[in-house]
């Protein structure tokens, strides 16, 4: 059988012992490090960011909505800001559904 083995290029296994479990965890615990640096950290400060505008939102503030509407905040509220979007149209929309600042979006001109 030994032979055999040979023939087709496999090596019969010798007496060696068990690796260690550091061995065997060693690339497990590779990934996840990777992971948690390519994908996780990047979205929590992406999260961060995002409370942190929501928190500082104030009338006068020109904003972007998760759906591309464009406006002016008229008022915040603990729970929903409502946007000035054209004369006579005033939209009540959850804080959380901000997408960013105009003002932030793009530099302004002198």
């Amino acid at each position: 059988m030994t032979d055999l083995l040979l023939l087709i290029g496999a090596r019969p296994e010798a007496a060696e012992g068990a690796p260690s479990p550091f061995a065997m965890f060693l690339p497990i615990v590779a990934i996840l490090f990777i992971y948690y640096f390519i994908l996780v950290r990047p979205q929590q400060k992406q999260a961060q960011r995002h409370r942190q505008l929501v928190s500082s939102l104030k009338k006068g503030d020109d904003v972007v909505t998760d759906s591309g509407l464009v406006g002016s905040v008229i008022s915040v509220t603990d729970e929903f800001v409502v946007i000035k979007a054209a004369e006579n149209v005033k939209l009540k929309f959850l804080k959380s559904k901000v997408a960013a600042r105009t003002s932030d979006a793009a530099p302004e001109k002198k």
